[in-house]
């Protein structure tokens, strides 16, 4: 049966060994009434608030996360004044950056295990800067959305100070014209765009001497020469 609070807190099952005062928790799986501690990043429904007996099995009553107010929350490690908190490992409440933001600590912790205040987040922070990210490939070392934006956003600037070779053109060439194709097409879009059409051979004049061999001039009009792959695979632009 469906059941209804009209106040901030609710009273559930402790389902772990170690649930204590002022942790956080969540609901056990498959289960309504239980609840046991909530891990790193994980969203909690609510502070474990002190009562004579808290045990394994036994009701504990929490302060609903929803609830108005601050909470006291167990610090995972130190945490200045001020710091955007989010959830750590057993319950606690850390300042590194882990799912989403759920609160601002009111005093600081000097180190783990100490009780601070927390104004919480009645609302998950979705902003790019207080969201974490999973990286299981190691892409980046970014530890939030708004970094790895950010990281993007540069490797997109990178890609386009050059000429792209159309995988159907590839396709459409034989190996031997494929080397000349490609230093035709990777010419830096800054040098075409500082130089007129006639000045191009001009323009190659500052590529790695690995490249210029294979022109018959830097400052002539080129005449392509065919390279092997281990020469374009050595070649640096």
């Amino acid at each position: 049966m469906a059941a209804q609070v009209e106040g901030g807190t609710r009273t559930f099952v402790a389902n772990d060994a170690s649930i204590a005062a002022f942790l956080r928790v969540k609901l056990t799986s498959a289960s309504g009434h239980q609840v046991e501690l909530a891990g790193t990043g994980e969203v909690h429904i609510g502070i474990v608030q002190p009562s004579p007996l808290i045990a394994n099995g036994s009701p504990v009553t929490l302060k609903l996360a929803n609830a108005p107010g601050t909470v006291k929350v167990v610090a995972g490690g130190a945490v200045t004044i001020g710091a955007t908190l989010y959830g750590a490992a057993a319950g606690r409440v850390d300042d590194v950056s882990s799912g989403s933001a759920i609160g601002i600590a009111l005093n600081s912790a000097g180190a783990a295990g100490d009780i601070i205040e927390m104004l919480p987040f009645n609302v998950l922070s979705t902003t790019a800067a207080t969201t974490s990210i999973a990286d299981a490939g190691a892409f980046t070392s970014e530890a939030d959305v708004e970094g790895a934006l950010q990281e993007i956003y540069q490797d997109i600037l990178s890609i386009q100070q050059f000429l792209g070779v159309p995988l159907t053109t590839v396709r459409r060439l034989s190996s031997g014209s494929l080397p000349s194709y490609i230093w035709e097409q990777f010419v830096p879009l800054p040098a075409l765009r500082e130089v007129t059409t006639n000045d191009i051979p001009l323009a190659v004049a500052s590529w790695p001497p690995t490249l210029l061999p294979h022109w018959s001039s830097p400052t002539a009009t080129p005449t392509r020469r065919s390279a092997s792959y281990g020469q374009l695979r050595t070649a640096t632009l």
